[in-house]
């Protein structure tokens, strides 16, 4: 990344939906490289305004190393600077995320993202001294990432005024399901660091998160409709509100599909399972997740269908 586009305001280089990318993989767990080729290209055709990887639905935290840096790599290189690559760099070892950033950077990412180390419990003075640390460490921009269901905190107001002193980092993600808490992080974040670019997690929150202030989403159904959900985005931008209720109605007809696997981290299922569907990818999982058996498998067709979309072809 040269000094040109570094003095770009965060905001402006990183907006819109950036969805996060699942990880395709190989029956024997390694990388399936034909169809990230076709998972990033429907992404990216389907007019998404960045691509993050290695994160929650990317299964991130539990890929080996290896298949961390050639997804990093092979990603990148798939991009080729059309748009934005964020980089999940979640580990309970500072040093880890330290070695994954470097490697994002020496491939072309544009950002890292990390959530709160995980396993040991912390505080909030602790979580604030982590993130700073982190944050003058790597040789990107970082945006903080609270995700309290998997790491089991959530960052307080406070906390997040503190990280605003952090010039390395330039944003977050907040995926805490709490509205109110993502309003006030937003007004301290707008207040304190005007040029943060701030995103949401959950999908349904995005004509909300908007409203008061925010720069887009980071939505686990874009793997499944990027169309549709960059054209909610480019509708809030516009204004026309009759047409973001409209696409917003479409889009939460994939609400049911993140409760299927009935087991903690279902999205996830439920996500890639659609994915494989549309025929970009397999049904492999990196994590230790059940397969849904042939009633939710049956669900996941009529989702897909109310969207407009027959198995083995890519959704508009």
């Amino acid at each position: 990344m040269n000094a040109a586009t570094r003095s770009v305001a965060p905001r402006d280089r990183f907006h819109g939906i950036i969805p996060p990318m699942v990880t395709p993989l190989t029956e024997d767990l390694t990388l399936d490289v034909d169809a990230l080729e076709r998972l990033v290209s429907h992404l990216v055709d389907g007019g998404v305004h960045g691509l993050f990887i290695l994160g929650s639905c990317g299964e991130g935290p539990v890929l080996s190393p290896n298949i961390q840096r050639e997804l990093i790599s092979r990603t990148t290189a798939l991009v080729a600077g059309r748009i934005p690559v964020l980089v999940g760099i979640t580990d309970a070892c500072v040093a880890e995320s330290v070695a994954l950033a470097g490697h994002a950077a020496d491939a072309g990412a544009d950002a890292v993202v990390a959530a709160a180390p995980f396993y040991f419990p912390i505080s909030q003075p602790q979580l604030a001294q982590w993130a700073e640390q982190l944050a003058t460490k790597v040789p990107l921009p970082m945006l903080f990432y609270n995700m309290p269901a998997m790491v089991k905190i959530s960052i307080e107001p406070e906390t997040m005024r503190r990280l605003c002193q952090c010039p390395n980092i330039v944003g977050f993600k907040d995926s805490s399901f709490d509205l109110p808490l993502f309003e006030q992080l937003t007004a301290i974040g707008r207040a304190e660091r005007p040029e943060w670019a701030i995103f949401v997690g959950p999908e349904e929150f995005l004509p909300a998160a908007h409203a008061c202030g925010g720069d887009g989403a980071i939505p686990g159904g874009a793997n499944i409709a990027p169309q549709l959900f960059a054209a909610m985005y480019d509708a809030l931008v516009e204004g026309r509100n009759d047409l973001v209720a409209s696409l917003h109605e479409r889009a939460n007809l994939l609400q049911p599909l993140y409760a299927l696997g009935g087991q903690p981290g279902s999205f996830i299922v439920g996500i890639k399972t659609a994915v494989a569907m549309l025929g970009l990818c397999g049904e492999t999982f990196a994590g230790e997740f059940a397969a849904l058996g042939d009633a939710p498998r049956g669900q996941v067709r009529e989702i897909l269908t109310s969207l407009g979309c027959t198995p083995g072809s890519a959704i508009a």
